[in-house]
């Protein structure tokens, strides 16, 4: 999948430098480099050390339980932040197993309650990032003028990991603290 997606994304780059060069001037982004392209399930914010053993052992029985999942992109980018001010283009999930992934999302999220957790507030959206908009800015005309579509991808979501994630100012840093396979 990560191959198809970087293809992918490196014609989006290919129209995004197009249109800077005419009239029309695209919106500045930063592309997400492929080692960092995933589904999120849930996020912990900052996760105390000894809660990092439960984590673990709650993803691995999970993952135990649960196959491979069939899934898909979106042919249509979307955008994340208000239409005048979007923060990231996106590729939203969807697929065979989309209501399979939304259950393994609810599991862990209520899962990862018990344990402390704060459960996230916002309606599960699941999608990769593709690109970072900086500043923050009106992309979503740019977006319509443009025409942007990846071709269709899909892929199979095979593990679940557990990063840590540290924001700097060139982008966010992730560090894998656990990785288990699904079982099917």
């Amino acid at each position: 999948m990560t191959e198809a997606l970087v293809s992918a994304q490196e014609g989006l780059k290919r129209r995004l430098e197009l249109a800077k060069g005419s009239r029309r001037a695209g919106p500045s982004v930063r592309w997400i480099v492929r080692q960092q392209m995933h589904v999120t399930l849930c996020f912990l914010g900052d996760t105390p050390s000894d809660q990092l053993a439960p984590v673990r052992g709650l993803l691995a029985e999970l993952a135990h339980d649960r196959a491979a999942l069939r899934l898909a992109l979106r042919e249509t980018l979307e955008i994340f932040g208000s239409p005048r001010r979007a923060r990231a283009l996106v590729a939203g999930v969807t697929g065979h197993d989309v209501a399979a992934l939304d259950d393994l999302q609810r599991t862990l999220a209520s899962r990862l309650a018990q344990h402390g957790f704060e459960p996230e507030k916002r309606r599960y959206n699941p999608h990769i990032t593709l690109a970072r908009v900086k500043p923050a800015g009106d992309v979503q005309h740019w977006l319509a003028e443009e025409a942007l579509h990846l071709p269709p991808i899909n892929f199979l979501g095979e593990t679940l990991r557990f990063y840590r994630s540290t924001l700097t100012p060139r982008g966010g840093v992730y560090d894998m603290l656990a990785e288990v396979r699904l079982a099917g």
